[in-house]
């Protein structure tokens, strides 16, 4: 075996299976388009600390939760560096449900929450 050759996402996993894990990502943000929302958090299967991609597996892997608005928030910072801004309102229940669907198709996967909305489902840090 050439101890160089690159392996495939899918070999990885084969070889050494526990390194698959699901990530829930902080609020990611966009420009406001009325057609795509302007924040959302991702819940997507990694192996190790890459995202996963398969080419050809139908399998879910990624599911992006929309927040469900805003809300002001008297004691955070806003970008003037004063006291009162608005923070983005979690869909906390479709965040739970995505990581049940992953689940489902991937097994029991360790959870790793890096947005804080789901701290009764963290794991801490992967350990990989």
């Amino acid at each position: 075996m050439d101890p160089y050759r690159h392996e495939t996402m899918a070999e990885l996993i084969v070889r050494k299976p526990g390194r698959l894990n699901i990530f829930v990502s902080r609020v990611e943000c966009a420009p406001s388009d009325d057609s795509v929302p302007s924040k959302w958090h991702s819940v997507f299967v990694r192996y190790s600390y890459s995202e996963l991609y398969l080419p050809g597996d139908e399998r879910p892997t990624r599911y992006v939760i929309p927040t469900l608005g805003d809300w002001f928030d008297p004691q955070a910072i806003n970008n003037a560096g004063n006291k009162g801004g608005f923070r983005a309102v979690p869909d906390v229940a479709e965040i739970e449900a995505a990581i049940a669907r992953l689940r489902d198709v991937w097994g029991p996967l360790h959870v790793q929450d890096h947005s804080g909305v789901v701290p009764h489902l963290d794991q801490g840090a992967w350990q990989g």
